[in-house]
């Protein structure tokens, strides 16, 4: 029994590790600022596809449907993630002149810093609202734009996930070549598709 847990678990670390070397290739490939969006969403589409593991995949069958989905994804996830990325850089952009003001500083850098947070939490939110909800586009953006609102804890943890990833991947930068990148997207889909499993928004299960 013991030993057919600590196989399952390895098991698990080892799909981890594999598509987190699958989404770094992708990143690569797409030359970095056009890799990051597609690999994203590559990996997190592959990983939707809970049969691929239930039914131990093979190596070639990973990748392949991970390469499938990275090709199908490109255009439409750089757009995506283009638009968030100039939206951020915006707001870095305010905030470095904002606190070279003290007056603007004391009125405007809460917005930001919060304004800097939705677009982050909506942006992670996007991935499983794309992957795991029916309806038309105009509908999947509001019901990601909107996220935040109706869902403040959704939010939170958005936000408390991606500090803790980033602290681990801080102090051992080894876990971003091994594991961090899938584990966070793993942990976005799992949270972000149960909060609105609970809001009969979604026409599957992780």
């Amino acid at each position: 029994m013991i030993s057919n847990k600590l196989m399952t678990v390895l098991e698990k670390i080892m799909y981890g590790c594999l598509l987190n070397v699958f989404w770094l290739l992708g990143t690569i490939v797409g030359l970095g600022i056009f890799g990051i969006g597609p690999a994203s969403y590559a990996l997190a589409k592959t990983i939707s596809q809970k049969e691929l593991f239930t039914n131990q995949a093979s190596l070639f069958k990973l990748l392949s449907v991970y390469a499938k989905e990275y090709k199908m994804s490109f255009l439409k996830a750089n757009s995506v993630f283009l638009i968030y990325l100039i939206t951020i850089s915006i707001l870095i952009i305010n905030y470095r002149i904002v606190m070279l003001n003290q007056i603007l500083q004391s009125i405007f850098i809460i917005p930001i810093i919060l304004m800097g947070l939705y677009c982050l939490s909506t942006l992670f939110t996007s991935m499983v609202v794309s992957i795991y909800t029916e309806g038309t586009l105009k509908e999947k953006i509001k019901l990601t734009l909107l996220s935040p609102l109706i869902m403040p804890s959704l939010f939170m943890f958005n936000i408390i996930f991606l500090c803790l990833v980033s602290f681990i991947t801080y102090v051992m930068p080894i876990t971003i070549v091994l594991i961090s990148v899938t584990l966070f997207i793993t942990g976005i889909l799992f949270i972000n598709l149960n909060k609105l499993q609970k809001k009969h928004l979604v026409i599957d299960y992780i």
